[in-house]
């Protein structure tokens, strides 16, 4: 059980899915994937198959980002009330839609907020950086990487303008790349992961060459705050943030090198590993936490003997 301080801990009730989840949204939708093929799950529990796809996002106006991976291209479409249609060709998945069915999409090696209208797509390029880079390539001197954007439309990325430190950076009102570290941060993030639309920032925090990993942390209100554990007391991977600070991902809570990874899920104050604050697994080691809504819903994947099954947790 990893527990880290003394408060009541939360508790959650586990519920099946029959398909990998992917995403989820807060009116109560799951959009995942099984051989090949992307399901939805309304909130009334109805499963509907959505055609063939890889990949997929959902906002909440229940409309869902489909892309289908082909060797040397990814095809993007929208689902909603109306059918499925064509979007875009794009170089890789996009992992977010937002409500205004805008998702950020490299196309041709060029990162661009992609906004999808009921006549047609339009596409807004991010701006380049100081030496020409187009956002996504590394020529030996400047590696940036346009990699979250929230339901403001705020997109924020790393990238390190030639120096030796890595560089929080996001995009003004003008289309004009700022930098968003903290002044005297000796240790900022090398990797971002997500932010939410108070602008909370989630990622990797520092480097240790010999597990591959750095801490997890966040920015919240403009302060970074390291989450537990350390390095050396445990690794884990973040994937989602919601609007109450909320991190989910999974890791190897004993040890860097523990044998099992478990799901794990941080509630602002304290780290939980969810196999201990859940109910109902019946034997399920949940080894995944991909998502978190705000209502604290989270799906992720569970071990059951050989088998690799979805789930469902829901706050008690």
């Amino acid at each position: 059980m990893l527990l880290l301080g003394l408060a009541a801990p939360p508790h959650f009730l586990f519920h099946r899915l029959d398909f990998i989840p992917l995403d989820l949204n807060d009116n109560g939708w799951i959009v995942g994937e099984k051989n090949d093929t992307i399901a939805v799950v309304l909130m009334d529990g109805r499963t509907v198959r959505l055609g063939v796809g890889s990949s997929c996002a959902i906002n909440n106006r229940n409309h869902v980002l489909i892309t289908q991976s082909k060797p040397f291209s990814t095809t993007a479409f929208l689902w909603d009330k109306g059918g499925r249609r064509f979007v875009a060709n794009v170089d890789r998945v996009p992992r977010r839609l937002l409500d205004n069915d805008t998702f950020l999409g490299y196309i041709k090696s060029r990162c661009y907020r992609v906004r999808i209208k009921p006549n047609g797509v339009g596409a807004v390029p991010l701006p380049l950086i100081p030496n020409g880079d187009t956002g996504s390539v590394t020529d030996g001197s400047v590696n940036t990487e346009w990699t979250a954007m929230n339901t403001d439309g705020t997109v924020v990325g790393m990238t390190n303008f030639g120096w030796s430190t890595s560089h929080t950076v996001s995009v003004d009102s003008k289309g004009r790349i700022v930098e968003i570290t903290p002044k005297g941060e000796i240790r900022p993030f090398w990797e971002l992961l997500a932010i939410n639309s108070r602008g909370d920032l989630l990622g990797f925090h520092g480097y240790d060459q010999t597990i591959g990993g750095g801490d997890i942390a966040v920015r919240i209100g403009g302060k970074y705050r390291d989450l537990p554990p350390k390095l050396g007391q445990g690794y884990w991977d973040a994937h989602d943030i919601n609007e109450r600070d909320e991190v989910v991902g999974e890791g190897k809570p004993s040890k860097p090198y523990a044998n099992e990874m478990h799901a794990l899920y941080w509630n602002g104050k304290q780290l939980y590993d969810l196999n201990s604050i859940t109910s109902g697994t019946a034997g399920c080691v949940l080894e995944t936490a991909v998502r978190i809504n705000n209502h604290a819903w989270i799906v992720g994947t569970a071990k059951q003997g050989d088998s690799r099954i979805g789930y469902l947790l829901t706050p008690e």
